[in-house]
């Protein structure tokens, strides 16, 4: 059935008019601008039109606000037919072949009349563009223009951004498509071209050769440089390198640049490459000038580390760094890069688009791009970088809470980066062994079932022929699943062993084979990150050392190097101390005043009698401490404890009464988050709720009640990190080899263990005092080991 003249009907897989309802694209007035969605949702299937149900609703609110003129708008979507919805049902997603086969019918709506085109989630930049593309990354840098299609001379508007339904689900989106819709009216935001300065050795890999003339000396270099010297007056300078390895692909650092960029104001910046980087009196003044000038990186870790490897720093020194100051602005993860922000901030394209080619791929690198196009690109991040700070963060940060620890910090884990960890191959190759031959145990226990365990087609057929009633298979449900009532032992059965297979098969992929491949010389080099979380909490990468569980036999992995030892501190249930410190709970202070006392036995025995309770009951307790605090409702409790809702939420109110005045900072936090729409911690880290609908209304306020202690743990901990390794930094075998939220673990010679153990535990002790709270005492117990995964306590 051909349901447009123009659309491939015949190739599309939902043309099937008893299961798929088409909804048309409606025009209004003049139809200027031309919206495109994802595909219908329920209430536009009902209606037979486009942005009607709630995600049209908060289009039109978005709009409202940002002055864009929807009356005068074509609405359509890149995929106008779509399952009838049913209760309960996951809406499907429409694969390649079914948005080719509209799309004929979506580029017709591109009359001469349309001046802007708003493509609103991924399928719809799909759709337009013929090319599948993250939203993410399409919606970067101001609004794009290209030839109109119909109105030769003209050119189309185009503003990519996330779907409103993304926001809806996820209200973290919504700064940025409110963002996104003010491109749609605002004029691009004129670029100055620098005056870029570049001084190298005349070189053949270029591709304009009249460049090479272009290119000024090595004695012409000194004296540019010998001008930048501070005690000429100059201000603050923006650095970046140049390098040919990527950390996060060789998974080590860098002991070789190509060049280094250093503008030093917003329109002149000096690019120096190739051979003159080896010259000792170059050298000489670089050291001079990145240690006495205010300097300015984006991403400081990364520069700031190759500097030190090479000799040109002999310490992190630095003043500020864009990502992090971003980053106290808007603590959403994934939008601190240098050439989003550069395009959103500044209006410059895609400046990077002509490296791409020489850096993609297997055998891509920074070595093959023409110095010409290399050394431009070096400009162009450090302008970048010294306009953003100047025009956009400077004045926002400096002051405040927050943006200094995160500079103290970055300095400290720069030495954790670069010393990292020792791994044990022995133990790698002989758990990679083993982990192999039981997951070949599970699949052919599998084998009855399906042969491929990680396809999820066929899972989804076992699942239907089991009579599962999931909607998904992702782990949650399947571990809900098991807990149903009427389920067979065959479906039972099935979800076990799946369940074990894809927790060994990660573990094993992740953990055992990413460590073979990121060990370098015997030891792994994370990289941490203070911008990965909305919460402020440090995240790590390559490889997430700090995401694997106490008592994984994967810790084991990680040991010190010959003739020394791993000391292990970590702060007593922080995230509770901290929130006896927030609320001034007086049971919560003297609990904890009160060495000798056990919170989860109190609370056993208020709940089951005194001594009258078993191990369960204690482990049940320890939910009702921890989680009801965070909002944990009884029904949750119920479920997974197998008793009665009512049961749970009479032993949660039995606890709750211990703690009146953490009940009365409860409702304070939630209604602030749910109110107010934003929290700040001690420390100054904010956490903004920019969207509050009927949807996530209630999780915002759960948000709010973990982000409170969850972030100001962790900043507590990061100050001790911060003290420790300045502590010991004189001892050359005495060093940091990884933070973990509320634990630090530090690598030292073994007949120092107890004295190392000692001195940490009184730092972090007394840290916490002093810079947060004295109202309860934050204790930290000590324990040391040959590895990670088998520390022993060290009694006082």
């Amino acid at each position: 059935m051909k349901r447009h003249p123009l659309a491939d009907c015949d190739n599309c897989a939902w043309n099937n008019p008893n299961r798929y309802t088409y909804v048309p694209a409606i025009t209004k007035g003049t139809g200027s601008l031309l919206v495109i969605g994802e595909a219908p949702g329920a209430q536009e299937i009902q209606k037979g039109e486009p942005f009607v149900g709630p995600t049209g609703q908060l289009l039109t609110r978005i709009a409202a606000k940002t002055g864009v003129d929807l009356s005068n708008a074509t609405l359509d979507n890149a995929v106008a037919c779509h399952p009838n919805f049913m209760p309960g049902s996951k809406p499907e997603k429409p694969d390649q072949k079914i948005i080719k086969a509209c799309r004929p019918r979506v580029l017709a709506n591109i009359t001469e009349d349309v001046e802007t085109v708003l493509l609103l989630g991924k399928t719809a930049n799909h759709s337009f563009t013929g090319k599948p593309e993250a939203i993410s990354a399409a919606r970067k840098g101001p609004a794009k223009y290209i030839p109109h299609p119909s109105n030769p001379g003209k050119e189309l508007k185009v503003v990519a951004t996330f779907h409103p339904a993304a926001c809806l689900r996820s209200a973290d989106y919504f700064p940025s498509l409110m963002r996104d819709m003010r491109k749609i009216n605002s004029e691009p935001i004129p670029w100055e071209e620098p005056n870029i300065y570049i001084y190298a050795p005349p070189d053949e890999n270029v591709l304009d050769q009249e460049q090479i003339t272009k290119w000024l000396s090595i004695e012409d270099c000194k004296l540019h440089l010998s001008t930048l010297s501070p005690y000429m007056g100059t201000g603050v300078i923006a650095v970046d390198i140049e390098t040919d390895s990527d950390k996060e692909s060789s998974f080590t650092h860098p002991d070789s640049w190509l060049s280094i960029a250093i503008a030093y104001n917003e329109h002149n910046v000096m690019v120096i490459g190739g051979a003159y980087l080896d010259d000792p009196e170059i050298k000489y003044l670089l050291r001079r000038v990145l240690t006495e000038c205010e300097t300015v990186y984006h991403n400081v870790k990364f520069d700031v580390q190759v500097l030190v490897r090479l000799g040109i720093l002999d310490e992190p020194i630095f003043s500020h760094d864009t990502m992090l100051a971003n980053y106290v602005l808007d603590e959403r993860p994934g939008y601190h890069d240098l050439k989003g922000l550069s395009g959103e901030l500044l209006g410059v394209g895609d400046y990077a688009s002509d490296t791409k080619r020489y850096i993609r791929g297997k055998h891509g690198r920074f070595g093959l791009i023409p110095k010409d196009i290399l050394y431009k690109y070096n400009a162009y991040d450090s302008t970048c970088t010294i306009r953003i700070w100047i025009r956009h963060l400077r004045d926002k940060v400096i002051g405040t809470r927050t943006y200094p620890r995160l500079i103290e910090q970055a300095k400290e884990l720069i030495y954790i980066e670069l010393d990292g960890i020792a791994v044990d191959h022995d133990y790698i190759d002989k758990t990679d062994i083993e982990m192999q031959s039981e997951l070949i145990t599970i699949r052919a226990s599998l084998e009855r079932w399906l042969d491929n365990p990680n396809s999820v087609p066929k899972i989804k057929r076992v699942v239907e022929k089991l009579q599962i009633p999931i909607i998904d298979t992702k782990a949650d449900t399947l571990k809900r699943a098991v807990a149903l009532t009427g389920l067979s032992d065959d479906a039972r059965t099935f979800i076990r062993l799946l369940l074990d297979h894809r927790k060994l098969n990660k573990l094993h992929s992740t953990y055992i084979i990413g460590a073979r491949k990121r060990a370098i010389n015997g030891r792994i080099y994370p990289t941490y990150l203070q911008h990965g979380t909305v919460f402020g909490r440090l995240s790590s990468r390559n490889p997430n050392i700090q995401n694997i569980p106490r008592g994984s036999i994967i810790r084991r992995i990680y040991v010190p190097t010959a003739g020394n030892i791993l000391v292990q501190c970590d702060y007593s249930q922080v995230e509770l101390r901290v929130i006896a410190c927030e609320a001034k709970d007086r049971y919560l202070q003297g609990v904890f005043m009160d060495s000798t006392r056990d919170i989860h036995g109190e609370v056993s025995d208020r709940l089951y009698g005194v001594g009258n309770w078993t191990k369960e009951d204690r482990v049940r307790a320890k939910v009702y401490v921890f989680g009801s605090i965070y909002g944990l409702e009884p029904y949750s409790i119920a479920l997974a404890y197998g008793i009665s809702e009512a049961q749970a939420a009479r032993e949660q109110q039995e606890f709750f009464s211990l703690i009146p005045e953490v009940m009365e900072w409860r409702e304070e936090i939630v209604r602030r988050a749910q109110k107010e729409q934003m929290l700040v911690t001690h420390f100054g880290r904010t956490r903004r709720f920019p969207l509050i609908t009927k949807q996530n209304f209630k999780d915002v306020g759960k948000e709010g009640l973990a982000f409170i202690p969850q972030s100001t743990a962790n900043d507590i901990c990061l100050e001790s990190m911060v003290r420790v390794r300045r502590r010991f930094h004189s001892y050359n075998n005495i060093g940091i080899r990884n933070i973990v939220h509320d634990s630090i673990m530090v690598e030292c010679p073994e007949h120092l263990k107890e004295e190392v153990a000692q001195v940490m535990q009184e730092i972090m002790t007394t840290t916490a005092t002093e810079v947060y709270s004295d109202f309860a005492p934050f204790d930290a117990s000590a324990e040391f080991g040959y590895s990670w995964g088998q520390l022993e306590e060290i009694k006082s």
